[in-house]
């Protein structure tokens, strides 16, 4: 018995291990756990469930609850919970010895077998993790001579907390492959973790598509759940301290309070729970930090972080004016102490006044400027607004915010370029432009000592929007900006300013639809590989580039109608059939290992081109198992050729997060490329707001500015580069771009051209074995 738990070594990492573990409360998450349940019981076509969402929503809850059901039941075969920054728990290395351990525990009739097989082969649990998979889980189980009956449970959660991405996805495909290829898969595995790249090109891949059952964790409201832990909570915070709570009647807090808190949590049981913590360290009566905590959140103008909130909580009850106010009376009007009275650590940061305020009148919050301790503090006028170096702003209405853009931010084009890069999510054109006239004609009256610089900004202002390529402006904008501009009368530099802004919005082209490829004639087919390549090249200069931000927009939120980032994806996936079809059309050996040379040169020429989205799309299908499993035809290639292709592939590799591509771009970031946009896409989505656009607050409509910050960092990356010029090549070789448009057109996407391709591949590999079986 040592030496078999010695040579497993299994962590501590099962659904009983020890230490605070977080559970569904009763009652909470009914919908989502008989989902479940019932993929456990009667699904047997998809052996795979992957559970996902944000942080702090409550998978680990909903896996640990769904452990200790299946354990109440005996179908829990093993499990694993991956914690981050914990020694046996961030690594996948004890991951597959730790479960065939609970296995062995779980199902008593495989010990014997697991230890025979130790006994043999002491080393396994440091073998690749195909092999630990097959010999210690899949095999003791159907070599048993009574296996279970039903399948058996096998959880693994936090995926995204393992540090070894690379070995994760490898894990991920293991088990793929092994319910694909056993149609008596033993187990139902159900997975948890955040949404990131090298997880979902698994588990949202070709291969796992019928196989892996989909549950996204935000689809699942769980207001009224987090609302029956908040009352949970305080009904045990209640009576633990009804000694400074006598004069609190129940029930406390009152329901509009609570749903405050439920607002503010968003969905985040992880926020939920750390609000309640406030409460613990019997400082404060919970009172007294309830009422804090409230005027903080409610802010108008201003949705304050966890951290943020905790902060300005302990650091308000533990300041003079804060004590001052709790002890002079229960129905407090907080942060009513003038602002000298303060300790010099609250005068120096003057974030908690600014947050709490002075008094009601001084309760709006109008911006965030700079980092989380510095913020808007009490000031006289509330016109006024604080500034700093750096930092984003954060929470305003429309007005507040552009009016700190043509003020405080008045050379920050940064700020201007995000705003006019996200203005579609949360306004108009019009609304945009209604503001900024509006600004314009008050700006005399509003600032009569500089309401000549103030227009000139608002002049500015707009002609950058206008001049942004990549910035929304529809036809109706274009034509208000340039009547607005010819109605500008002033001094020689402002109607200069006037005509240059009329002059943009002139010659700013409307935007298109992106339309089929038009077929011309004279169609001529590609004899060389950079013929083929420069084809490629002039299609994604006029396809793939001058995708806005307001595309990408529209792609996440799924709007329906044109949308260019969709439409350069659909682009991308036809490329890549079209090449499958290359290939596997060719009957015969010779033919088909010269078509797979011409491409890999024709990937390789479009690398020099700095095409790299053409090159991703010819290198994914290349290296797909459609064309792989051919092996007869690999083997004919020349090593060079094989290096090739090897070297392309490692460039695009998501699970290394892209960084042989990050680093070939910076390596030569002054030179025109097209960008590989699938990099950037599955990494957007990620930072890409999900919720909160607009929060309403009271009553007051407001812009959470902040969110977009990251998102445009992503945009701008893909943005800044330059496309290839490609004016010399045009007339030469219109006609191979005519040919490769008809090829492309003619050729289709979807689930029956993947099957169609997959059976040729399929019977050509069979073909291979048969002629050549003396090779094989």
């Amino acid at each position: 018995m040592a030496d078999f738990y010695r040579l497993l070594a299994p962590a501590n990492a099962g659904c009983d291990r020890n230490g605070p573990i977080a559970r569904c409360l009763d009652g909470t998450r009914q919908v989502l756990i008989a989902r479940i349940k019932r993929w456990i019981d009667t699904d047997p076509a998809l052996p795979i469930c992957w559970l996902h969402g944000p942080a702090g929503s409550g998978k680990s809850a909903v896996a640990q609850t769904i452990g200790e059901y299946c354990q109440s039941r005996k179908r829990l075969a093993a499990s694993f919970f991956f914690f981050r920054g914990a020694e046996n728990r961030s690594t996948i290395a004890p991951l597959v010895s730790t479960l065939a351990y609970q296995l062995s525990i779980s199902v008593p009739a495989t010990k014997p077998l697991l230890q025979n097989l130790l006994g043999t082969d002491p080393s396994i649990s440091q073998r690749a993790l195909s092999h630990q998979f097959k010999k210690l889980m899949l095999e003791p189980i159907l070599e048993m001579e009574n296996p279970p009956r039903a399948p058996t449970v096998v959880i693994i959660d936090a995926l995204d907390e393992c540090g070894d991405k690379e070995l994760m996805a490898e894990f991920l495909e293991v088990v793929i492959d092994a319910c694909r290829a056993n149609h008596a898969f033993p187990f139902r595995v159900l997975l948890t973790s955040r949404v990131e790249y090298h997880l979902r090109r698994r588990l949202e891949g070709h291969a796992a598509q019928s196989i892996v059952y989909l549950l996204d964790l935000q689809n699942f409201d769980a207001s009224n759940d987090i609302r029956k832990f908040f009352q949970s909570r305080f009904s045990t915070i209640y009576g633990e301290n009804q000694w400074c709570m006598r004069e609190i009647s129940w029930p406390w807090p009152l329901n509009s309070e609570v749903d405050t808190l439920v607002n503010w949590a968003s969905g985040s049981f992880l926020r939920a729970a750390e609000f309640t913590n406030l409460f613990n360290d019997g400082t404060n009566a919970p009172h007294q930090t309830l009422r804090v905590a409230l005027r903080a959140i409610t802010n108008p103008q201003r949705r304050i972080s966890l951290s943020r909130l905790v902060e300005v909580v302990r650091q308000f009850l533990r300041s003079p004016s804060g004590q001052t106010a709790i002890s002079e009376s229960s129905s407090y009007a907080v942060g009513s102490a003038p602002i000298s009275s303060m300790s010099p650590t609250l005068s120096e940061n003057r974030g908690v006044s600014g947050i709490i305020g002075r008094g009601e009148t001084e309760h709006l919050f109008r911006a965030k400027i700079g980092s989380g301790a510095s913020m808007l503090s009490n000031i006289p006028d509330l016109q006024q607004v604080s500034q700093a170096q750096s930092g984003p702003i954060e929470l305003v209405s429309l007005e507040s915010l552009i009016e700190n853009l043509i003020t405080d931010f008045s050379s920050a084009n940064e700020y201007w370029d995000i705003f006019f890069a996200t203005y579609t999510v949360f306004a108009t054109a019009d609304d945009v432009l209604k503001s900024l006239v509006r600004r314009f004609g008050d700006s005399n009256v509003a600032n009569p000592q500089n309401h000549t610089g103030l227009r000139m900004t608002i002049i500015t202002f707009m002609k950058h929007w206008v001049r942004g390529t990549y910035f929304e402006v529809d036809a109706n904008a274009l034509a208000q900006i340039k009547q607005f501009a010819m109605s500008i009368r002033g001094s020689d530099t402002m109607t200069k300013l006037a005509e240059e802004l009329h002059s943009a919005a002139t010659k700013r082209p409307i935007s298109l639809p992106l339309s089929h490829a038009k077929i011309l004639q004279g169609c001529i087919k590609p004899t060389k590989p950079r013929d083929l390549a420069i084809a490629f090249l002039i299609l994604a200069r006029d396809k793939l580039t001058h995708i806005r931000p307001s595309d990408y927009i529209s792609y996440f939120k799924n709007q329906p109608g044109h949308n260019k980032v969709k439409a350069a994806r659909e682009i991308n996936d036809i490329i890549v059939n079209w090449v499958k079809r290359a290939v596997v059309s060719a009957k015969d050996l010779d033919a088909r290992s010269s078509v797979l040379k011409f491409l890999i040169y024709t990937a390789e020429e479009s690398r020099k081109l700095r095409n790299f989205a053409s090159m991703t799309a010819i290198v994914t299908a290349l290296r797909s198992i459609t064309i792989t499993r051919l092996e007869l035809t690999y083997n004919q290639l020349p090593s060079i050729l094989k290096q090739m292709i090897k070297e392309m592939e490692a460039l695009l590799d998501p699970c290394d997060n892209h960084r042989a591509y990050v680093a070939t771009l910076r390596n030569s970031r002054n030179l025109p490329c097209i960008p590989f946009l699938v990099a950037y896409v599955d990494y957007m989505r990620t930072v890409f707001p999900q919720e909160n656009y607009v929060v309403n607050t009271n009553g007051v409509r407001t812009i959470n500015f902040s969110k977009w910050t990251e998102f445009y960092t992503c945009i701008r990356a893909v943005i800044q580069h330059e496309p290839p010029d490609v004016s010399r090549y045009r007339q030469r070789y219109a006609g191979m771009v005519a040919w490769l448009e008809d090829q492309l057109c003619s050729s289709s996407v979807g689930p029956t051209t993947d099957e169609y391709l997959e059976s040729l591949s399929v019977q050509l590999r069979r073909d291979e074995q048969r002629q050549y079986r003396w090779i094989y």
